[in-house]
């Protein structure tokens, strides 16, 4: 309801589950929690996600059976949906090595258009267009009558008999650098369409795995490495999981907002990333104790937990190379169960049948790589206590207790635009802003106070004077005798509010 009233309901985007736990609670009362949810916003239709890297992972489906020169690909579906709007792209095309005619799947239609495809079956056999008389079949498969159904579109049929087409296809498919259509079932099957690498990165998913981001369990253990023999807090939040938060939403050099910095971890992140940012924290205790030393500690370089350090990717290092969509961590799980299986059995840990299954499931992690060896810098500004209060009952804006002395001038300065004038300064006046500066007065301002102000002033400077107590005529002698001066009263001057606090 809040980001829905700072950002608009319309801007909603997402909810992303973040798989928090590793394991469940038996101490749970009625179910042991597993996720939390992070709600995403956008600020304007100009929001744009960035993507995700590939990992070695995504890529473990793709193989280069046949020597692609383009390298792995994997055998995606050659057709679409909506064969009903699209009846010109369903027919049959026919088998070179079986001479069987293949349509798309009910209420599918081929992928690319006639022509391209012609191209790309050529590539196995001389094929030419020819009509044939499939009216009932393509309505069928287009969800149609045959009343309805296009009757010029032609069905792609081999140009030479089929032995001779069965026999260049047969060579081809042994020779290997297959066409983007491929023969699946050892080149007796149906049409494959091969699918490259994407050379693009991951569009985010709204499901967060703790293997990919982490857990509870590893921010806990971030915190104690940073701060040993204490448990400050009960839910913080691992740094791989701000990372991915902050990289979908930000590039290097925009600024990263934290209202509740506790630990430090938003702020720590963005840091690494190249990010500006903001962050903020209630009690003084938790930003002495935890997060102002977290936060040098990742300027001087000296936090190497979290994200600072990566660990290295498993790859396959198995000689024929693993089974299709069997990952590196899938190989590397199955020979870790494979060792426990045996632990007992003398004879198989040295069975040459069990070695080679290892061999056939081998994998190696690369190197750890250093993201972050600290740099940058941050300031530390601390809120004062408010000087202005809105009062309902009167309809209007008071001072507060705390606004008297330096705090009330530095407020002053602040909702002006003034810069204060440090104490080694021996000025006169409180703040300046160009050639104009800034008296604040406790008390009244009368022509007499005008007189003795402006009697410091320099020649070509201006003066703003600010009083809680304005008398009649202080303003129209400060006009007078200094022309682009003024006077204004504090707090009336400062902040013109209506009875609701609306300006």
């Amino acid at each position: 309801m809040l980001l829905d009233e700072i950002f608009g309901a319309g801007n909603f985007v997402t909810e992303v589950i973040w798989q928090k736990a590793d394991s469940p609670r038996n101490d749970a009362k009625y179910f042991s929690s597993d996720h939390d949810i992070i709600v995403v916003y956008a600020k304007s239709e100009a929001f744009k996600v960035n993507g995700l890297p590939r990992t070695v992972a995504d890529n473990a489906r793709f193989s280069n059976p046949d020597n692609d020169p383009k390298g792995p690909w994997w055998d995606g579906d050659p057709t679409a949906n909506d064969a009903r709007f699209h009846q010109g792209m369903v027919y049959a095309i026919q088998q070179p090595i079986t001479g069987e005619l293949i349509y798309p799947a009910r209420a599918r239609h081929w992928a690319f258009d006639q022509s391209k495809i012609l191209e790309i079956v050529n590539g196995w056999a001389p094929y030419k267009l020819e009509i044939l008389d499939d009216t009932d079949a393509r309505a069928e498969l287009c969800g149609i009558s045959p009343e309805e159904v296009r009757r010029d579109v032609p069905a792609l049929v081999l140009a030479v008999p089929l032995n001779e087409a069965k026999e260049q296809a047969e060579e081809i498919y042994e020779g290997g650098n297959w066409p983007v259509f491929i023969l699946r079932s050892g080149g007796e099957g149906r049409f494959g369409k091969k699918s490259y690498i994407p050379n693009r990165l991951n569009v985010p998913r709204t499901l967060w795995p703790n293997a990919e981001v982490g857990h509870n369990r590893t921010s806990k253990s971030e915190i104690k490495a940073l701060f040993p023999g204490k448990t400050p807090f009960s839910t913080p939040k691992p740094e791989a999981l701000l990372k991915r938060i902050i990289h979908i939403g930000s590039k290097p050099g925009d600024i990263v907002l934290d209202c509740f910095a506790g630990s430090g971890t938003t702020a720590a992140v963005a840091q690494k990333m190249g990010r500006r940012w903001v962050t903020c924290e209630l009690l003084d205790s938790t930003f002495r104790d935890f997060t102002l030393p977290r936060l040098e500690k990742v300027v001087y370089g000296t936090d190497e937990g979290g994200v600072s350090r990566s660990e290295g990717e498993r790859f396959d290092d198995s000689p024929e190379g693993l089974p299709d969509k069997m990952t590196p961590e899938d190989a590397n799980q199955f020979t870790s169960w494979l060792n426990k299986l045996i632990s007992n059995d003398d004879a198989l840990k040295t069975s040459s049948d069990v070695k080679k299954l290892k061999q056939l499931a081998k994998t190696k992690k690369s190197k750890m790589l250093v993201n972050w060896r600290g740099g940058g810098g941050f300031q530390v500004a601390h809120l004062s206590k408010e000087c202005f209060d809105y009062d309902d009952s009167l309809g209007r804006v008071m001072l507060t207790e705390a606004a008297t002395g330096d705090t009330l001038v530095k407020s002053i300065a602040a909702n002006l635009g003034f810069r204060t004038i440090p104490d080694s300064c021996t000025s006169p006046f409180d703040a300046h802003r160009g050639d104009t500066y800034l008296k604040v007065v406790e008390g009244i301002i009368d022509a007499d106070t005008v007189d003795s102000i402006v009697g410091k002033l320099g020649e070509g400077e201006k003066i703003v004077i600010a009083g809680t107590m304005v008398m009649d005529g202080a303003r129209e002698h400060l006009r007078k005798i200094s022309k682009g001066s003024r006077v204004i009263a504090v707090p009336d001057d400062v902040f013109r509010y209506t009875k609701g606090g609306a300006r």
